[in-house]
C-alpha cells in the first residue's frame, strides 16, 4: 500500500503543475515497460536531476493531504485554535525527509589507502563503482508555484510542433536512405542522447509530415516515439535506441554469431513478434496501417525492448495518397519501394504488389507480418525467391511462397495463413495471429492448424495436469484399439474354421499368430503410452522452468536499472525477489553479488563482502562457463584475502572462454595481471599486461603499469623508456612512473620533480607520493 500512495501522491503532483501531464506520461510509460511502480520509475529516471528534490517535496505534500483526505471528519466546523494535529511519522516520512534534507559531503577517494611507491595497481571489475552524487536541498525554493516543470524526455510533441535549435548537439550519422537520415543527438538540457530523422527529398515532404504527426499519435510501449517536429527544417526527433534490427539479429543466430543462437531461442524470437502484434494492433486500432513491416523495420533493444520503427509509408483513412511514381528496377528485394507500388517486395501482400492503393488495409500489414515470422523461424529466411525486385514482384503476385525450413508444422500453418493470397482469407485482425503464436508457445490448440486425432489426443493429455488422468485416457484409447482387434482377429479364425475343418491347424495357427500380433501391438502402444507421459511431464517441466525464468528475468532487469544508477540497496531486494522465484537463474545472484559488493567497498562490512563472495560463486556455478561470472567471482576471493584460489579463477575464466571458441574477455587478463603485481610476480605480470595491450593497445595507463614492473625487476632503462612513450604520446599520468624509476635509483631531485607533476593527474597516488617524499626527506636528513 505504501507503494500505492506514493505513486499516487507524485501522480496527483505533477498532474498540477505546468508541463507535468507530459512528464507524468513518461513515467507511465517506464513503468509499463519495466514493470515497476510510477515511483520507482521516477526514482530511475530523476536520479542525479536537478528537480528531483523539488519534486519530491511536492510530493509529500499532496502524500500528507491523501491521509489527511482519508480521516474522518468529526466536528463540520472547524476548530479556530492554533495547535495542530499531530501525526506520527511514519518510515516513509522518514526516507523522504533523507531524501530532502541536503546530503552530506562524499567521499570520492572511496577506499583508498595509504599505498606505498611501487604498490600494485588496483583490479578492476567487470563493472566499476562510481561516485555518488551529491545533491542540492531544493526543497526551499519550491514555494513558486508557476514554476515550470521540465519534461524528463525532451519537448512535449504537439504543443509547440517546434525544435529548438540550440536544444540539440548533433553527434553522428547513424544512417541513410533514399529517402531521409538519421542523426545521433544529445538533449543538451537533460544530457541525454536522441535521434533526429531529416528529409533529403523536398518531393517527399507531405509524407514526412505524415510520418512525424502519426507517429507522434501512437502511444504504445512497442511503438518508436516521437518527441518534437520541425517542419520549416524537415526534421523530427525520436527516442535514440540503443540494439540491433530483427534483420541482424535473425542473421547472427543463424551464424550463431556471439552466441544469439542460446541467447534468442525459437521462444524467445516468438515472444517479441507477439510484442509487435501488440504493437500494431493498437495502430491498427487507431486506424493506422504501416504498409512497410518487416524485420528491418523491428528494433531490439539491449534490453530487450521490442519496438516496430520506421512509419514512412504508414496509411491513415484521413491520409491521401501524395505517390504516383512508377517502381524502377532493383536488385535490392529488402530495399523500401516508393511509386505506385510501395514497400519492401519479399514483405508486401499482393494487392500492394499490384498497386490496388485503395484495397490495403490491416490486412495487408498482417500478411507482412507472416512474412517477417517466415523469416524469424526459417533457415531459409526469404519468405519469396526471386532474382531481383520485379521477378520477386512476379511471384508475389502469383502467391508463390517458399516452404519454410525446419519449422513445425503448426508454426507453419499460421505462417501460411497470415500470408494467404486473398485478404479474406487471412487472419481478420492481428490479434487472431498473436493469439495463435502464443497458443503453439503455450502448448495449446493452434486455430488454423489441421491436426490428427492422436494430435488432438495428445493436447488433451497435456491439458491434465495430473499424470493418472493422462495414463487413463491413453489407456481408454488403447483398451478400445485392443478389443476391436482381438474380437477382428478371432471371427477370422472362426469363419476360417467354418470353411473347412481340414484347415483347422492353419487356422489354429493364424489365430495364434493373431493374439501374438495383438500382444505386440497391445506392446507398442503401452511403450507409446510411456513416451507421451514423459514428453508431457517434459513439457509441464519446461514450461513451468520458462514461466519462473521469464519472471525472474524482469525483476533482473529492475535490479540492473537501480544498480545501473548506483541505487545499490535498492536493487539487493528485487535481486532477491528474483532469487526466490527462480533459485537456478545465475543472472540473479551475479547482480546481487556485484551490489552487495559495492556497498561493502564503501562501508568495510566484512559480512555483506562474504555474502557477495557467496552469491558470487552460485553464480558460477550455475554458469560455469560465463567469463564475467568467474572474473568478478576471483576479484571477491581477492577481496576476502583467497589468493591463490583468485588467481586459479581468474586462469579458469580465460580458459573457458578459449574451449567455447570466445575471445577471453579483456578486462579478465588485465585483472590476472594485477593480481601478479600485487604477489611480486613481476614478469608474469607483464606477460598479461602484454596480452591485454595486443587487444586494446590504446590503454596507455597499462603501459605504464608495465614499466613500473620492469622497474621493480631493476630494468630501469626499459622501464624509462615505456614510461617516457606513454607521456610523449599525451598521457601526463605516466609522471608518477617515471618518478618511481628515479625513485628506486635513489636520483631524489629527478624523483621530487616527477612526484610533483603527477599529483593534478593521479591523484589516487597521493598518499603514496607523500610516502615518497617523507622517505626521501628522512634520506636526506640521515646525511
Amino acid at each position: 500500500m505504501a507503494g500505492d500512495l506514493e505513486s499516487e501522491a507524485l501522480r496527483r503532483y505533477l498532474q498540477s503543475k505546468k508541463g507535468g501531464d507530459a512528464a507524468l506520461k513518461r513515467l507511465e510509460q517506464e513503468s509499463q515497460q519495466n514493470d515497476i511502480s510510477l515511483k520507482e520509475a521516477f526514482e530511475i529516471l530523476y536520479h542525479g536531476h536537478s528537480q528531483k528534490h523539488k519534486i519530491l517535496a511536492g510530493m509529500k505534500k499532496e502524500r500528507d493531504n491523501i491521509k489527511m483526505d482519508a480521516i474522518p471528519t468529526i466536528e463540520s466546523t472547524p476548530k479556530k485554535n492554533t495547535d495542530k494535529e499531530k501525526i506520527p511519522k511514519t518510515q516513509q516520512d522518514e526516507e523522504d525527509s533523507k531524501n530532502t534534507a541536503e546530503p552530506k559531503p562524499q567521499n570520492l577517494e572511496g577506499r583508498t589507502k595509504t599505498v606505498k611507491p611501487g604498490q600494485e595497481p588496483q583490479t578492476m571489475p567487470s563493472e566499476a563503482v562510481m561516485p555518488e552524487e551529491s545533491g542540492m536541498d531544493l526543497a526551499a525554493e519550491f514555494e513558486n508555484e508557476e514554476e515550470k516543470m521540465p519534461d524528463p524526455l525532451g519537448s512535449q510533441f504537439g504543443k509547440t510542433n517546434i525544435i529548438d535549435r540550440n536544444k540539440y548537439t548533433e553527434l553522428k550519422e547513424l544512417g541513410k536512405g533514399g529517402m531521409g537520415r538519421v542523426i545521433l543527438a544529445r538533449h543538451n538540457t537533460l544530457e541525454k542522447e536522441v535521434a533526429i530523422k531529416y528529409l533529403l527529398n523536398m518531393n517527399g515532404m507531405l509524407r514526412f509530415e505524415y510520418e512525424a504527426k502519426t507517429t507522434g499519435q501512437l502511444d504504445h510501449p512497442n511503438i518508436l516515439p516521437v518527441h518534437d517536429y520541425e517542419p520549416t527544417e524537415a526534421r523530427f526527433v525520436m527516442k535514440r535506441v540503443k540494439g540491433e534490427n530483427l534483420k541482424e539479429v535473425i542473421h547472427k543466430r543463424k551464424e550463431k554469431k556471439d552466441g544469439y543462437h542460446k541467447k534468442y531461442t525459437r521462444h524467445e524470437l516468438l515472444r517479441k513478434f507477439i510484442k509487435v502484434c501488440e504493437g500494431m494492433a493498437y495502430a491498427h486500432s487507431k486506424g493506422v496501417i504501416h504498409r512497410d513491416l518487416k524485420p528491418e523495420n523491428i528494433m531490439i533493444g539491449e534490453f530487450g525492448e521490442v519496438l516496430v520503427m520506421d512509419w514512412g509509408l504508414a496509411k491513415t483513412k484521413e491520409m491521401p495518397e501524395v505517390i504516383n511514381r512508377s517502381i524502377a528496377p532493383s536488385k535490392n528485394p529488402d530495399q523500401t519501394l516508393e511509386g505506385t507500388v510501395m514497400g519492401t517486395p519479399m514483405y508486401m501482400p499482393p494487392e500492394q504488389a499490384n498497386g490496388e492503393i485503395d484495397k490495403i488495409d490491416n490486412k495487408s500489414d498482417i500478411y507482412s507480418l507472416g512474412a517477417t515470422l517466415f523469416s524469424l523461424l526459417s533457415k531459409n529466411p526469404d519468405p519469396i525467391s526471386g532474382t531481383d525486385v520485379k521477378n520477386i514482384l512476379v511471384n508475389v503476385l502469383r502467391g508463390k511462397i517458399n516452404k519454410p525450413k525446419e519449422v513445425p508444422a503448426e508454426l507453419c500453418s499460421i505462417i501460411y495463413k497470415a500470408m494467404e493470397y486473398k485478404q479474406e482469407d487471412r487472419y481478420p485482425k492481428v490479434e487472431g495471429l498473436g493469439a495463435d503464436v502464443q497458443a503453439w508457445l503455450d502448448g495449446e490448440l493452434v486455430s488454423e492448424h489441421p491436426y490428427t486425432f492422436f494430435d488432438k489426443l495428445k493436447r488433451k493429455i497435456k491439458k491434465h495436469s495430473g499424470k493418472i488422468a493422462a495414463a487413463a485416457l491413453i489407456s481408454a484409447s488403447i483398451a478400445a484399439t485392443g478389443i476391436t482387434g482381438t474380437l477382428a482377429f478371432k471371427a477370422q479364425a472362426d469363419k476360417e474354421k467354418a470353411q473347412a475343418q481340414t484347415m483347422k491347424a492353419k487356422a489354429e495357427a493364424e489365430e495364434a499368430k493373431a493374439e501374438v500380433a495383438v500382444k505386440e501391438k497391445e506392446k507398442i502402444e503401452l511403450a507409446r503410452q510411456k513416451d507421451l507421459e514423459r514428453e508431457i511431464a517434459e513439457a509441464e517441466a519446461e514450461k513451468e522452468a520458462q514461466e519462473k525464468r521469464d519472471k525472474s528475468r524482469r525483476f533482473v532487469h529492475r535490479g540492473n536499472l537501480f544498480k545501473g544508477k548506483d541505487m545499490y540497496a535498492q536493487a539487493i531486494p528485487i535481486y532477491e525477489e528474483a532469487i526466490e522465484i527462480d533459485p537456478k537463474y545465475p543472472e540473479a545472484y551475479f547482480g546481487k553479488g556485484l551490489a552487495e559488493r559495492a556497498i561493502a567497498q564503501k562501508t568495510d562490512n566484512k559480512k555483506l563482502l562474504q555474502q557477495s563472495l557467496e552469491d558470487l560463486a552460485k553464480a558460477v556455478e550455475l554458469n560455469p562457463d560465463n567469463t564475467l561470472y568467474r572474473n568478478d567471482y576471483a576479484y571477491a576471493l581477492e577481496l576476502t584475502g583467497k589468493i591463490n584460489k583468485a588467481e586459479q579463477e581468474y586462469k579458469k575464466a580465460i580458459k573457458s572462454a578459449e574451449e567455447n571458441n570466445e575471445k577471453p574477455h579483456e578486462i579478465v587478463i588485465l585483472n590476472l595481471g594485477a593480481h601478479y603485481t600485487r604477489r611480486n610476480l613481476h614478469e608474469k605480470a607483464i606477460e598479461q599486461f602484454d596480452k591485454y595491450l595486443k587487444a586494446v593497445p590504446s590503454d596507455l595507463k597499462v603501459e605504464c603499469w608495465k614499466a613500473g614492473q620492469y622497474a621493480k625487476l631493476g630494468q630501469y632503462t626499459t622501464a624509462k623508456e615505456i614510461a617516457q612513450d606513454a607521456l610523449e604520446k599525451g598521457y601526463n599520468g605516466a609522471y608518477y612512473e617515471l618518478g618511481e624509476i628515479e625513485y628506486y635509483q635513489k636520483h631524489w631531485d629527478k624523483a621530487i620533480e616527477f612526484f610533483n607533476k603527477a599529483i593534478p593527474y593521479r591523484p589516487e597516488k597521493t598518499d603514496a607520493i607523500e610516502f615518497a617524499l617523507k622517505q626521501i626527506q628522512k634520506w636526506r636528513d640521515r646525511k
